[in-house]
């Protein structure tokens, strides 16, 4: 019955479908992760306002607020630890246009902003709760180079994209990136650098998802897969900030805790003629 109904949301009121998932969801997120949270805020920042701790972000100014998962290792600076190399190169390689699609609260969207002033950046998500903390978080750090929108499809992308000589496209869409990364749907991806984070989708493993990604691009793009490696916690002491001493090392322990249950995989596909 559950699954019925969802069917009949998702083809006859989308928008509708949207705002139940996302207020079920974020009810989860808050029972998980907000009492923790809003301890560590007070540890780590007493009544001094958030900003990152560390990484390729650190200084962007943060907010203690119900995402989309747990926010402390965007705190500390861990997030998504393995990428940290790569965004560092994406800050410095002076993109046009970023497009940060599937963007939640926007880490990586202000982030970028905020880092590559000149950048225009566009982001796109289904979930109207993750487009107000956008422009909460954009406002936060004084970003104005940064649009909010909402779905994204193939027509949407294929205008983006044949209008710009060169783009960053930045997709977590949950399992949807199966779909929505289809060359021979929207051809101008072929000239997109692109970064994915692959999920399971209908019944295809993410391994699936993840093959099928690079038989796709293998002929215009230089596919390099990435894994999610785990954090080290005397390691990220040493390097993390001073303020980490604060928090003993089970509570440190769990602030790192990316709470993802498998291991995550990101394909980087960088474009071969991107002109």
């Amino acid at each position: 019955m559950k699954n019925k109904l969802k069917h009949f949301l998702r083809h006859r009121f989308p928008v509708l479908l949207f705002w139940f998932q996302s207020v079920r969801f974020r009810r989860q997120c808050r029972r998980m992760f907000f009492d923790f949270q809003s301890d560590i805020a007070r540890t780590l920042y007493d009544d001094h306002a958030i900003c990152i701790l560390a990484g390729p972000f650190q200084g962007l100014r943060y907010f203690n607020r119900v995402v989309w998962g747990p926010i402390t290792p965007k705190w500390l600076g861990s997030y998504e630890a393995c990428l940290h190399g790569l965004i560092e190169q994406i800050k410095g390689a002076n993109y046009p246009t970023i497009i940060d699609i599937g963007a939640a609260e926007g880490y990586y969207a202000v982030g970028l902003a905020k880092a590559c002033p000149e950048s225009s950046v566009l982001t796109f998500d289904i979930d109207p709760f993750a487009r107000q903390l956008q422009r909460e978080l954009a406002l936060l750090n004084g970003v104005e180079n940064i649009k909010v929108c909402g779905e994204c499809n193939h027509e949407t992308l294929s205008r983006i994209l044949n209008l710009r000589e060169r783009a960053l496209l930045i997709c977590d869409i949950e399992g949807w990136e199966a779909e929505l990364l289809n060359p021979s749907f929207c051809p101008a991806l072929s000239k997109a650098d692109i970064l994915v984070e692959i999920h399971d989708f209908e019944g295809f493993s993410a391994l699936d998802v993840c093959l099928n990604l690079e038989t796709r691009f293998k002929q215009t793009h230089v596919i390099r897969r990435l894994d999610e490696e785990a954090v080290d916690l005397p390691g990220w002491r040493a390097i993390g900030s001073r303020s980490l001493e604060r928090l003993d090392d089970r509570k440190l322990r769990q602030s790192l805790d990316e709470h993802r249950g498998t291991k995550q995989t990101w394909l980087w596909l960088t474009a071969q003629n991107p002109e």
